[in-house]
């Protein structure tokens, strides 16, 4: 019977740990490297727009005449949306002492049910429980503002880094394509080139089709007579970009709002 031989080279060994220390690093900078593929996919569904509008105007104009659009387009939306808050506060204003008073009857039937069965609580226990409680309801509200911080940074930073991307178009791809030899910087441009393209129109589409759902969707639900029917459309909008469950959980809301309405 043969045997057979491993033989374990020092380059393979050397390949090894390289690949480990790149799995290693490339997991400690994943948030890095997920907000520079984010800010790839923007930048990629907005080149286009800004590569026609730089054969007639300055590149860097083209580019704040679109940043300047994106915000004045997000503002507009944004406005509806704080006026339904507004509203939707107000209605609950309107009703609290309704919901005050159905709070009021089922404290005053827990009252006569306990009276009925001869049984007292102990609420020593709740009261003991209470100084923790107000700590993690702390806890909580500190996490809550970090992470709201945290995001508010990250939108931030995304949008300067996809503003480099705009205005250096080119030196960003001839400093990438530098990492690759000599004889494959054509080919890897070439495909650079494809997935930005492909990216940049899956994302264009993705918006008009969120767009598109939001709005029949504010309308269908408005025409049937449905309540929230713009925060319930904005809602099946936003998620339409999640492909197959999306449009699924958008559906709950507005079905349970139907229900509740008219039962």
């Amino acid at each position: 019977m043969n045997s057979v031989k491993i033989i374990i080279s020092p380059k393979s060994i050397m390949a090894l740990i390289a690949f480990v220390l790149l799995i290693i690093f490339l997991y400690q900078t994943k948030d890095v490297i997920l907000l520079l593929f984010a800010s790839f996919v923007i930048a990629s569904a907005l080149y286009p727009t800004v590569d026609w509008m730089s054969k007639k105007i300055k590149r860097g104009l083209a580019v704040g005449i679109v940043y300047f659009i994106g915000i004045l387009v997000l503002s507009v939306l944004s406005a509806p949306c704080f006026a339904i808050l507004t509203a939707q506060m107000r209605e609950f204003i309107r009703d609290f002492p309704k919901y005050w008073a159905h709070m009021q009857a089922l404290i005053i039937k827990g009252e006569i049910l306990i009276e009925s069965t001869g049984y007292i609580p102990d609420y020593s226990q709740a009261f003991t429980t209470l100084p923790s409680l107000s700590k993690d309801i702390l806890a909580q509200s500190i996490n809550i503002t970090v992470n709201l911080v945290a995001g508010i940074a990250m939108a931030f930073t995304l949008a300067i880094i996809v503003l480099f991307f705009l205005l250096d178009k080119e030196e960003i791809k001839k400093g990438f394509l530098m990492l690759f030899p000599v004889q494959y910087r054509e080919k890897t441009k070439l495909i650079v080139a494809t997935i930005s393209k492909k990216v940049g129109g899956y994302v264009r589409g993705q918006l008009l089709l969120m767009v598109i759902v939001g709005v029949l969707s504010s309308i269908s639900l408005a025409v049937a007579g449905i309540k929230f029917a713009f925060l319930l459309g904005l809602l099946a909008g936003l998620l339409e970009i999640v492909p197959i469950a999306g449009p699924i959980i958008s559906a709950v809301p507005a079905i349970i709002v139907a229900l509740a309405d008219n039962p």
